[in-house]
């Protein structure tokens, strides 16, 4: 639990109750690199009476070297049984801008994205492509 915050510049500190003096920032915690993740809202696209597939999912990230980025779907509005449809690691060493095709053919009327991964990625955009089906 934090009991103090310091601002220095642009490093935040942070005191907690039991002693500890933690650092905000950086690109790794204590040498490992840091977990992340992104769930976004149910999407219908705007129409509950017709089931959608996802034809294209496009990602435009810069993933830094030793990072990697992965995308999943779930359907239906609640629920954790993620679908992953695509990993990426960039080992370059230099940040490169990636777009990743996902092709997900599942026709449902509710579905949620999901975005994670380990290291340093920088989302920029993130397109759905979707045709509704009648069903």
């Amino acid at each position: 639990m934090a009991t103090s915050y310091y601002l220095d510049g642009q490093t935040l500190y942070i005191g907690t109750v039991d002693g500890q003096v933690l650092q905000m920032g950086g690109t790794s915690d204590n040498g490992t690199a840091i977990n992340w993740s992104i769930e976004t809202k149910p999407f219908s696209e705007g129409d509950e009476t017709v089931r959608k597939t996802i034809n294209r999912l496009w990602v435009i990230a810069d993933i830094e070297p030793g990072s990697s980025l992965y995308a999943a779907y779930a359907t239906g509005t609640e629920g954790s049984t993620w679908n992953v449809v695509n990993s990426t690691t960039n080992g370059t060493g230099a940040i490169q801008s990636i777009r990743i095709p996902v092709i997900v053919n599942t026709p449902q009327i509710w579905y949620r994205l999901k975005l994670y991964g380990t290291g340093k990625v920088k989302i920029h955009r993130i397109i759905r492509e979707v045709t509704g089906r009648n069903s």
